[in-house]
C-alpha cells in the first residue's frame, strides 16, 4: 500500500514538475513577445509623431500658398 502511495506520490510530483516548467518556458515566450511588441510600439509612436509634424508643416505651407494665390488673384481683379 505504502509503496502505491509512493508511486502515486512521484507521477503527481514529477507530473506538477514538468507542468511547471513548461508554464514557465511558456510565461518566457510570452514575456519576449510583450517586450518585442512594446519595441515595435515605442517606434511607431515615434514615426507617428515624425509624421504629425510633416502634416503641420504641410498645413502651414499649403495655408501660406493659399495665401499668396488669394494675393495674386485679388491683385488681377483690380
Amino acid at each position: 500500500m505504502k509503496m502505491t502511495q509512493l508511486v502515486f506520490g512521484t507521477i503527481i510530483l514529477s507530473s506538477t514538475l514538468l507542468a511547471g516548467c513548461s508554464n514557465h518556458a511558456e510565461i518566457e515566450r510570452l514575456s519576449s513577445d510583450v517586450q518585442m511588441l512594446n519595441s515595435k510600439v515605442d517606434q511607431l509612436s515615434g514615426e507617428v509623431s515624425t509624421v504629425r509634424s510633416e502634416v503641420q508643416d504641410l498645413k502651414r505651407d499649403t495655408e501660406h500658398q493659399k495665401q499668396r494665390l488669394n494675393n495674386k488673384v485679388h491683385s488681377y481683379r483690380k
